[in-house]
């Protein structure tokens, strides 16, 4: 795997500061304004990317979905969520970064090599799981999958 990393974020503002900000650490960037956008892009180049920052608020399929679909489908792959710190880490699965992430280097070093500490704490039932596999199976679309996953999110 490379140094490609996945930004998505519904606003471009911020999909261009971690741009300028990765690049200048000596990362590529592709950016993604949705999940959909970038579950579509993961499965289409699917051992291109080393890691994925995300907004876990993504409107339309939320950025937790995504997470979630990455933890049961790419674990290899490790996600930082960007933003604010979650009240409960839990919720979203995956270390944050702020915006004004000075440490963004000491998080790379230190979650990038290491998916599990993103991967530890699922919030999905083992029902959804076998749904979202199951799903995944049929169709081999993450997107599908993601969806199913949102389903157990929400409920």
């Amino acid at each position: 795997m490379g140094d490609l990393v996945l930004v998505v974020d519904h606003d471009e503002s911020v999909r261009r500061r971690w741009r300028r900000k990765l690049q200048s650490r000596g990362y590529e960037t592709v950016e993604a304004g949705s999940a959909v956008a970038a579950l579509e892009l993961l499965q289409r180049l699917p051992d291109a990317f080393r890691l994925v920052l995300v907004r876990p608020s993504l409107p339309g399929l939320p950025g937790t979905a995504l997470v979630e679909t990455l933890r049961l489908f790419r674990p290899e792959l490790p996600v930082f969520c960007l933003g604010p710190a979650p009240r409960d880490p839990v919720e979203v699965g995956c270390p944050t970064l702020s915006e004004g992430a000075e440490e963004l280097e000491s998080h790379l070093q230190t979650f990038a090599g290491d998916g599990e500490v993103w991967r530890a704490s699922s919030p999905l039932a083992p029902g959804v799981i076998r749904q979202a596999r199951h799903r995944f199976q049929r169709s081999r679309d993450l997107v599908e999958a993601a969806y199913e996953v949102s389903k157990g999110l929400q409920s």
